[in-house]
């Protein structure tokens, strides 16, 4: 990274001084020289043998779905710990389909394969309510904080995903993301937010590590901020007349434009294509010419 600041010398006179930082460690660093100030993340490569991929897996846990996950390596599982949000509500009417039974316990056996789990919370708009119309305490400042807690010091997640964020919040709101994404940091995960439209606040990327943009990628034109931004975000698309070779179409069209990762499905997020084998495979091939 490098930080610039012009220097007069003569009234009519001026240079500039340029400085140059290295860092080889992962991680989001701060950079402050004089009144100038940056941020830069370091990205580790993917490790051989996993895909580049931010697989999206919210439920239907059982040992042949975790032996498929496993055999397929995605680098990113954003997906429901034990102490997540679906893990902690303590209301039945609340689970719906997301019995702790279903909750991803095998923590310990992703990540030691090298996949980075990213554990599931919902901002629901800052506070305001979800889509998923949930009781308002699930979306409070406090709560995203505890759950954040917990994952990282319970489950031992690598990064946290903060769903249903405002496409471009105002004041309020960059401060209730800002404070979660504080917190995150402060226990080494990797932040992920989630907008789940095309276009939004350029803002985001000097507070998420990664950001989610589209939910339905099908090859769109890429805007500015894509172009410049694309090395750190995810596009999703799902349906279920899609083949594995429309879904590695996709995922090529997402990663020849930039974008670092996709993730196709013939569902949303609970279950995986009969394909997705043949699909990793597809991509796993070709992932190191992108």
């Amino acid at each position: 990274m490098q930080i610039k600041k012009t220097v007069i010398l003569q009234p009519t006179e001026q240079i500039e001084v340029g400085v140059t930082i290295n860092a080889e460690a992962p991680g989001v660093y701060l950079v402050n020289v004089d009144s100038l100030s940056g941020t830069f993340r370091v990205v580790e490569p993917v490790l051989p043998g996993l895909l580049r991929m931010n697989m999206k897996s919210y439920g239907n846990h059982n040992a042949t779905y975790d032996a498929r996950i496993l055999a397929i390596k995605p680098e990113m599982l954003i997906d429901n710990p034990p102490h997540g949000l679906y893990g902690e509500m303590d209301e039945q009417r609340y689970h719906e389909g997301y019995t702790y039974s279903y909750l991803l316990q095998n923590v310990a056996g992703m990540r030691a394969v090298g996949i980075k789990v990213i554990g599931y919370i919902t901002s629901g708009y800052e506070g305001k309510g979800g889509d998923d119309g949930y009781a308002s305490k699930w979306y409070s400042l406090n709560m995203n904080k505890k759950l954040i807690t917990n994952m990282a010091t319970i489950d031992h997640v690598d990064g946290v995903f903060i769903d249903e964020c405002s496409d471009f919040p105002n004041a309020a709101s960059k401060s209730y993301l800002q404070q979660l994404a504080d917190l995150a940091h402060s226990y080494g995960l990797i932040v992920w937010m989630n907008t789940g439209v095309f276009n939004f606040d350029e803002w985001f990327f000097s507070v998420a590590d990664f950001m989610q943009s589209t939910e339905a990628w099908t090859g769109q034109t890429l805007n500015n901020l894509h172009k410049k931004w694309g090395s750190r975000i995810g596009v999703t698309g799902f349906k279920n007349t899609y083949t594995a070779q429309k879904a590695y179409d996709l995922t090529i069209n997402a990663w020849s434009k930039g974008i670092r990762y996709c993730y196709i499905n013939n569902k949303e997020y609970t279950s995986l294509a009969p394909w997705f084998e043949e699909y990793a495979e597809m991509l796993r091939a070709v992932q190191g010419d992108y």
